[in-house]
């Protein structure tokens, strides 16, 4: 019943936000996957479109990552909110949303409060200066995948955010391919408008 219902970009958004939520928490339960296994299998959806956008939100939810016992300064993790924090100011206009998905992603008032002020005081030329730093390629694909999901949370993927981002890619290594793989899952997952 339900592929007749929706179309194939209906069906991928509603799989892609069926994935995030059930990731939301950073777990992903057997019964979870289970579901939504057997709601891929409902919509038919390819196991490989399914592994890409699985793969991509894995990714942006593993902020956990970040907390690397090698780094007891949380060096990463305050590169991490540095990067947010610039995506979320770079087009002048921070929205309520991109600051709900940073106290969400980045849970530690004090981090963020540091991270804010070491922006501040080396601007963004001076966060890429200090790019990929400890970050290993993990961490860094964490960190991309989230600038491209705080840049689109209010709906609109602006000019400035998509060259700060680029400007993040090259500096931290992050192959192209990467790049272009996440930027079309989080498309398709943040692209409501299919479902109206």
């Amino acid at each position: 019943e339900l592929p007749a219902a929706l179309n194939y970009p209906q069906r991928l958004c509603l799989i892609a936000n069926l994935i995030g939520s059930v990731m939301s928490d950073g777990l992903l339960e057997p019964a979870e996957h289970e579901l939504v296994d057997r709601f891929r299998t409902a919509l038919e959806i390819g196991e490989e479109e399914y592994d890409r956008l699985f793969q991509v939100i894995l990714t942006r939810n593993q902020v956990a990552v970040l907390a690397d016992e090698d780094d007891p300064d949380e060096e990463a993790l305050a590169l991490f909110a540095a990067a947010l924090i610039a995506v979320t100011e770079c087009d002048n206009e921070r929205h309520v949303r991109e600051v709900a998905y940073l106290n969400r992603v980045i849970d530690h008032p004090d981090l963020m409060s540091a991270a804010k002020a070491e922006l501040d005081s080396v601007g963004v030329s001076g966060l890429l200066s200090g790019l990929p730093g400890p970050l290993h390629e993990a961490q860094r694909k964490c960190l991309l995948t989230n600038a491209l999901s705080v840049a689109m949370v209010d709906g609109e993927l602006e000019i400035p955010e998509q060259e700060l981002i680029e400007q993040l890619r090259a500096a931290m290594g992050v192959p192209m391919l990467y790049y272009e793989t996440a930027l079309r899952a989080l498309l398709v997952k943040n692209n409501l408008s299919v479902l109206s």
